[in-house]
């Protein structure tokens, strides 16, 4: 659904007047004949050793680096915490904005009425207002991309070696997460605004009904963002 969302919203934004790396994975499979073989070489299997996190409860005091990486960590899914609370009041001032318009368009009607209904001036200000908020998260993301990458470059300079800072991770992955999750919100962002501009000109009810959706879904926040935010957070101890 959000692919064929996305399509639409490409379409209608780029038509409007106003507007990695590859993981080579290789397998082979053991003849039957060799199958005890096999087997009786697992006995000799040494277990890796994994050292502690610095999120670990063994050390809950983090100072240096680490400490700087969980706080960004911590900031980052807090904006978004506030972003979504911002996207949800969007979405009631939209819907109530395309009723206005739809009380005063016939039933039957494709197009919806040129007039400007009492009260949606009002509707427009609440949906700016949350508009610029969202913008500052934005801002704010970037400023956190931008430590992140500092924070990596003194570490590398610190160690001079590839190691992880917590678990898995190497220091220069939080930067590389955090730069691709501001910038599907950045882009959603683009089209929060368009959608805001438009939405009290809009007299096609078909469009009218995707710019909605379009709020609401928000096509370009993939679920791999989530799921790079998510890792982020359990990477770091967070959660």
């Amino acid at each position: 659904m959000f692919v064929i969302l996305k399509f639409f919203v490409d379409v209608i934004m780029s038509n409007s007047p106003n507007s990695g790396s590859r993981c080579n994975v290789s397998f082979s499979v053991t003849p039957k004949s060799e199958n005890k073989k096999s087997r009786s070489s697992i006995s000799g299997f040494s277990p890796v050793s994994v050292p502690d996190s610095p999120a670990s409860p063994k050390t809950v005091n983090l100072t240096g680096n680490p400490r700087r990486i969980r706080d960004n960590a911590a900031e980052l899914f807090n904006l978004i915490e506030d972003w979504n609370t911002h996207q949800l009041e969007g979405v009631s001032c939209i819907t109530d904005i395309i009723n206005l318009k739809f009380s005063l368009a016939e039933d039957d009607a494709c197009e919806l009425t040129r007039d400007y209904p009492p009260g949606i001036s009002s509707l427009l200000e609440n949906l700016d207002d949350t508009s610029g908020k969202m913008n500052d998260i934005i801002e704010r993301m970037k400023v956190i991309s931008k430590e992140l990458h500092s924070i990596s470059k003194l570490e590398y300079f610190r160690t001079t070696t590839p190691t992880p800072m917590f678990l898995t991770w190497p220091p220069e992955k939080y930067g590389e997460s955090a730069d691709i999750i501001t910038e599907a919100y950045s882009k959603q962002l683009k089209l929060q605004f368009y959608i805001k501009e438009n939405i009290a000109h809009c007299f096609n009810k078909s469009n009218a009904i995707l710019y909605s959706a379009a709020w609401l879904y928000q096509p370009y926040i993939e679920d791999s963002i989530n799921l790079l935010l998510e890792a982020m957070l359990k990477e770091t101890g967070l959660k």
